[in-house]
């Protein structure tokens, strides 16, 4: 994922108001106080329950949950990707395009990734107490981290993919479109003590991550394995529709027992 675009994304994000895109997309908007209200366009509803903050420039609805940003809204009511989405954006308001960076030659700004691409790569960079954790849970069985490492076995601390992209979201924009796509990020209804979006990581606790691949060698999934002796359970996060992961079932043996 490229920097420079990141930052392009951000000066969109930042220069337009939601409120705007509602009426160029025909969606009804109601002022009350400084924000406005309209009927949620991810669920069908008689009384108008979406909520857009002006000081935030964001939307939650109060009646399914559904939170986000211009993007987010754009998507939906467009059915379109993020790429397509700036592309309206760059029709509709053509002065964003005096700030659009160059992307011509430039293989990290160009290169595309898929969400599960984005979490290996975050997985594979273990910090020092990551990989002690994994040297301890291998030494059990009798592997090393470098021979795990190589098969797509990784340790995870709690909240990783959360930690790395939520915490700076305007330099990641892609990055967290593509991981919720793939339902490694999710964001979650406001709830008590919560004024801002919040979300849910693939792996809210410490896990082994065991990584998924089909017959050409593409990620598809991830299965978390936990690491406290009181927890025996597994998650799994597979792509949509797959029905033929190979697992390397012997990993999986190894990450539950």
């Amino acid at each position: 994922m490229g920097k420079l675009k990141n930052k392009y994304y951000s000066y969109i994000k930042n220069n337009i108001l939601i409120k705007d895109v509602c009426d160029k997309l025909g969606i009804m908007t109601k002022r009350t106080g400084n924000d406005f209200i309209c009927s949620c366009i991810f669920h069908s509803e008689t009384n108008p329950s979406m909520h857009i903050r002006s000081d935030k420039n964001t939307f939650y609805c109060y009646g399914c949950g559904k939170s986000g940003d211009l993007f987010t809204i754009i998507k939906q009511k467009l059915n379109c990707s993020l790429q397509e989405c700036v592309e309206w954006i760059e029709k509709t308001y053509p002065w964003v395009l005096e700030e659009k960076p160059d992307f011509y030659g430039n293989e990290s700004e160009n290169r595309k990734k898929s969400g599960y691409e984005i979490a290996y790569e975050t997985y594979a960079d273990m910090n020092e107490t990551e990989i002690l954790r994994m040297q301890e849970y291998a030494k059990k069985r009798k592997y090393n981290v470098k021979f795990l490492s190589e098969r797509g076995i990784f340790f995870a601390s709690g909240r990783k993919l959360c930690d790395t992209f939520i915490k700076k979201a305007d330099a990641f924009i892609e990055e967290m479109d593509l991981l919720q796509d793939v339902y490694l990020i999710k964001p979650l209804p406001l709830g008590k003590g919560h004024i801002d979006v919040h979300y849910k990581d693939f792996c809210e606790d410490d896990r082994i991550i065991i990584t998924s691949r089909n017959e050409y060698s593409e990620i598809v999934g991830f299965a978390g394995r936990s690491v406290r002796d009181d927890q025996r359970g597994s998650n799994i996060c597979l792509q949509k529709n797959f029905r033929n992961p190979i697992y390397y079932i012997d990993w999986i043996g190894f990450a539950v027992n």
